[in-house]
């Protein structure tokens, strides 16, 4: 699938962990006949379920997209779901769920919607939790906080904490004649890192990375991580050599992340960008039924 949104919206969207929600999948939702809303500390959270089987698979999408109306996930979860039940919800501002009345927010916040609202609809565990990108570290935090409820854990090109740090270190030092798309980098990432606002669901991102590289390994709850491909040019307006080591720093990062369990392993895309779900949902289905296997039982 080919992507061709506009110049810096497009780069510091990939920069903060997600690509513009317009370009994958937008007009062709996955259907809601079944989202429904219920009430959590004090404001309605929409969610939806499909199809039957343990354990349930809880979906966390990318940063500003909505779970319920998503399309991303769409050849994924109508495979999955002849097996297995689904839960995908909106976070806090997204889609049909409201916005948290205190802003800035964190992971830490983010995950303990999930872990209320996984109460309140009474949804039995332990989960296989599926993140993608910024949701990868909503389902790291939720582990942390409750690894009694989490059977597995599949990470699709998820963000990792120190991936704001890393890309600002790629970058050349300041000079006053550096090429503008160097200037927009720096500028657009350092401003992810200070300011909650410049992100859809006004995430304080610096202290979230804190609450995430504090948090202990999984130990050996069952670990897949799927990685977009090296091919894919995550930057294409940077210089060549810059846009190298950032793909670099990524394919690092995400190889770091199986060291957070014994029993993990690693799949990486042959030619699919950050979207691997949408772009080749094979990989992603396969992964996740790799995962499903390797759990003693899907009884209750």
């Amino acid at each position: 699938m080919n992507v061709s949104p506009s110049h810096w919206s497009w780069t510091i969207a990939v920069l903060v962990g997600v690509l513009s929600l317009g370009c994958l999948g937008a007009d062709a939702p996955v259907a809601t006949s079944s989202a429904q809303k219920i009430e959590v500390q004090g404001r309605p959270m929409q969610f939806q379920t499909q199809g039957t089987g343990r354990p349930t698979l809880v979906i966390e999408t990318g940063l500003g997209e909505p779970g319920v109306n998503s399309g991303s996930w769409k050849a994924v979860l109508d495979s999955l779901s002849r097996s297995n039940r689904i839960f995908q919800y909106d976070r806090a501002g997204l889609g049909g769920s409201a916005a948290p009345a205190k802003t800035p927010r964190t992971i830490r916040d983010q995950a303990e919607d999930l872990h209320q609202l996984l109460v309140q609809t009474k949804e039995p565990g332990p989960f296989v939790l599926v993140g993608h990108s910024m949701g990868g570290l909503v389902v790291r935090g939720y582990a942390a906080e409750h690894p009694e409820q989490v059977a597995g854990i599949v990470l699709v090109d998820s963000s990792h904490p120190d991936q704001w740090k890393r890309w600002l270190a790629a970058l050349p030092p300041e000079t006053p004649s550096e090429p503008p798309s160097i200037r927009g980098a720096r500028k657009h990432l350092t401003a992810t890192l200070a300011d909650p606002q410049s992100n859809p669901e006004n995430l304080d991102l610096a202290a979230s990375a804190d609450q995430i590289r504090a948090l202990g390994t999984l130990g050996s709850i069952p670990l897949r991580v799927v990685t977009h491909s090296p091919k894919w040019v995550m930057v294409p307006d940077l210089p060549e050599p810059v846009s190298q080591q950032i793909e670099q720093d990524w394919q690092d990062l995400q190889k770091s992340l199986l060291a957070l369990s014994t029993a993990s392993r690693q799949s990486v895309a042959a030619s699919a960008g950050h979207y691997v779900q949408a772009e080749d949902p094979a990989l992603v289905i396969a992964a996740i039924q790799d995962l499903l296997a390797a759990l003693p039982s899907k009884s209750p």
